[in-house]
């Protein structure tokens, strides 16, 4: 079937985009994190007063989520559009 190698295509350029959405996230954990230190005192996480502070924890759930779904349009592409 010819419609499945363009999906294919589809799928795995959807994975580069994801995974380099993933890179630039992990970036921004690190960034955030070294600008956040002296005002956070080290204790970061999603639910503190100091928006300095929720940024880490919100980056990092943000680059787990762009690689699961860079995972998951490689396995959809190798599996379900294989001609």
């Amino acid at each position: 079937m010819r419609y499945r190698t363009p999906l294919r295509y589809a799928c795995y350029l959807f994975a580069i985009l994801m995974a380099a959405c993933s890179i630039w996230c992990l970036l921004w954990v690190v960034s955030s994190w070294s600008m956040a230190f002296s005002e956070c005192a080290g204790a970061y996480g999603l639910f503190a007063e100091n928006p300095r502070c929720r940024q880490p924890s919100m980056a990092a759930l943000l680059a787990l989520a762009c690689m699961l779904g860079a995972t998951a349009a490689v396995m959809l592409g190798r599996k379900k559009f294989r001609s």
